[in-house]
């Protein structure tokens, strides 16, 4: 072995194989006449196919110029010759030795690490290694890579940006200052990774009817992101496609706040493409539009200080925010403790605004409200309250017809005598018909005087009176009714003889 040019104190070395060619155990020993030539081991036996020898030189003491040393071999299978030569100098002019040029891997994805590597070796020393690289778009980085080493192997790892084919060589120089720049080496960034789509969610989830929802996902890319696209399908299959390319907030987060219009459930899901066109379809999710908006409603009738009776037409109004007002249905509720506890008039009505309510098997009372519950499609229910109380009253007034009187005679609006055996009033000329009329609950709305079914005067306050003088002979039919406020009602007629001419 020729260890070629070394300068003076130095050492290095080399190893060679001794083979056991035959079955049983080979027996072995070295021998050396130089002194600067070691072997190891001197002997030894063998029972495996080789054992290995070190053969180390050491220049001290050794004169410039060259120099040669022969080991022998001695076995009980023969003998052989191993050779070594060496130069010394005074002054190095090798240069390092730099091999195992490695890419690892050759071809890389987009946004991996690539471990560029070399073994770099010298016969004094390293001094420093250099890596150079050249760009797919030809720019060139030379990189100092010293520090990196593992042994005599030295490295750099680095994720690179451009897509294409990188070419490098690594440039040693020793600590004597010779220079050796290694064979030219390549590899490849590709990009075949579709982006990355994370975090997707639509919120608030569900959603009131007229609310924005926000439908938002972390979207990225090494090579960066070309297009994204949102595909929304609604309840009734149709389907929006919403560029959202520049709605980003923040580095990787791409947004759409929309309001819907139709309740139900949607379906969702992100489309990205990258720089390169690699393409990547999120899995669906879903958000729902909810109506939680109860209808506006507003008791018309009776909406308090009313007094009622018999059949009360009760009347509302109603608004909903998405149901049309024929889809609500209509509960009607009533209190006759001023809202305390209530009872049930009728349920599951289609929305009228109205509905005719029977009172007459309710009992009289001036604390009476209704309560209108309307319910639309989504089951939110809204609801109103007569604002103030409202007497319901079903008993008639009552009712005296003062004067005139059966049996009696009257002149000129004097009551002057009874007649025997008279079931008529006689009058002649002028009288003043007097009523007396109360109502307990609900109060007298007014008194109506009748003569022969025509009505002649409504006296709406107290006291109650008609002044009848009007030309007129022979029998009437004089008949008064009281109403009270909630439209009740008493007669009484009294038939009459009346001489006015």
């Amino acid at each position: 072995h020729d260890f070629g040019d070394m300068l003076v104190d130095h050492t290095a070395s080399t190893t060679f194989e001794i083979w056991n060619s035959g079955e049983g155990t080979l027996t072995y020993s070295l021998s050396e006449s130089c002194g600067w030539v070691s072997v190891s081991p001197a002997s030894g036996t063998s029972t495996g196919e080789h054992d290995t020898i070190t053969v180390t030189v050491d220049t001290t003491g050794l004169s410039l110029g060259s120099h040669s040393c022969t080991i022998s071999i001695s076995s009980d299978g023969g003998s052989s010759t191993f050779t070594v030569t060496v130069n010394v100098t005074d002054a190095d002019l090798v240069s390092p030795t730099i091999a195992n040029i490695l890419a690892t891997p050759a071809t890389q994805e987009a946004g991996n690490m690539v471990r560029l590597s070399a073994r770099v070796t010298d016969n004094v020393g390293v001094g420093n290694v250099y890596l150079v690289v050249e760009y797919p778009n030809g720019s060139l980085y030379n990189i100092s890579i010293t520090g990196y080493k593992t042994g005599s192997t030295y490295y750099y790892e680095y994720t690179y940006p451009l897509l294409g084919t990188y070419n490098f060589s690594f440039y040693a120089v020793d600590t004597s200052g010779n220079g050796k720049t290694s064979a030219t080496r390549s590899f490849v960034i590709e990009d075949t990774t579709p982006p990355v789509i994370d975090d997707i969610s639509a919120t608030p989830n569900p959603v009131a009817y007229g609310g924005t929802i926000n439908i938002s996902a972390t979207v990225t890319d090494f090579m960066g992101i070309a297009a994204l696209h949102l595909e929304i399908t609604h309840p009734d299959d149709s389907v929006d496609n919403v560029t959202v390319t520049g709605n980003l907030a923040g580095e990787s987060t791409y947004y759409y706040r929309h309001s819907f219009d139709e309740l139900g459930t949607y379906e969702y899901a992100f489309y990205a493409v990258d720089t390169t066109g690699n393409g990547y379809t999120s899995p669906l999710r879903t958000f729902t539009v909810q109506d939680k908006t109860p209808p506006q409603v507003e008791v018309v009738y009776p909406d308090g200080g009313e007094y009622v009776s018999g059949k009360v037409l009760v009347e509302w109004n109603v608004t909903d925010n998405y149901d049309d007002p024929e889809d609500l249905t209509v509960t009607l509720k009533y209190s006759a403790d001023n809202g305390a506890s209530w009872q049930n008039i009728a349920s599951d009505l289609d929305n009228l605004g109205e509905y005719e309510w029977d009172t007459t098997g309710l009992a009289d009372g001036t604390r009476y409200r209704v309560k209108v519950n309307v319910y639309d499609t989504t089951g939110n229910m809204g609801t109103d309250i007569s604002d103030a109380s409202f007497t319901v009253d079903n008993t008639a007034p009552s009712l005296s017809l003062q004067k005139p009187t059966p049996g009696t005679l009257y002149m000129f609006d004097r009551e002057v005598m009874p007649l025997l055996l008279r079931d008529k009033a006689v009058i002649v000329g002028a009288i003043t018909v007097i009523v007396e009329a109360s109502d307990a609950m609900s109060g007298v709305r007014n008194v109506e005087f009748m003569v022969d079914g025509g009505s002649k005067f409504v006296d709406s306050t107290t006291p109650y009176e008609w002044e009848w003088d009007e030309t007129a002979f022979g029998a009437h039919t004089l008949t008064v009714v009281v109403t009270d406020r909630a439209g009740n009602t008493a007669r009484e007629t009294v038939e009459v003889k009346v001489y006015n001419i």
